[in-house]
């Protein structure tokens, strides 16, 4: 939720200065979100206090693509990797806050490999984009018949 809200930004308005200053609100608001239903479940949210500095890296790195698919594609799909990495080298702890990272900074992608795809259709853009999301319906198909197999 954190990263598809920081995404989403620029879908809410053109003017630079408020697209700014929801760079910096949006992850923080869906992350207040989220500490507030977990805090209504009345679980330990001393685990998760440390995300407030992960999302600054989503913040930075939302900054440093400049709006640019291509480039934001890459930037995110490197953190997560080297989210993973890290994961796998560590323990503890930092290995369970790099994991969940990695959900964190793939949840843009999404968004950017949309653009990417449907980018130069023309007039079979909303075919393009028809058989797109064909495709994630039938993801969803194939991961419950692999349930029902297993």
């Amino acid at each position: 939720m954190i990263g598809r809200w920081t995404g989403a930004v620029e879908a809410f308005t053109d003017n630079m200065s408020t697209q700014k200053a929801l760079r910096f609100l949006a992850p923080y608001l869906a992350f207040g979100v989220f500490l507030l239903v977990n805090a209504i479940a009345k679980h330990d949210l001393t685990p998760f206090y440390i995300y407030r500095l992960i999302i600054l890296v989503l913040i930075a790195a939302d900054m440093a693509s400049k709006g640019n698919p291509a480039r934001m594609l890459l930037i995110f799909a490197s953190l997560g990797i080297v989210a993973l990495l890290t994961g796998i080298s560590t323990s503890g702890m930092i290995s369970v806050y790099a994991f969940t990272s990695v959900g964190l900074f793939c949840s843009t992608l999404w968004p950017c490999i949309f653009t990417l795809v449907v980018c130069g259709l023309g007039k079979h853009t909303s075919q393009g984009s028809s058989f797109l999301i064909m495709m994630i319906m039938g993801g969803g198909i194939v991961s419950w018949l692999q349930g029902t197999v297993s």
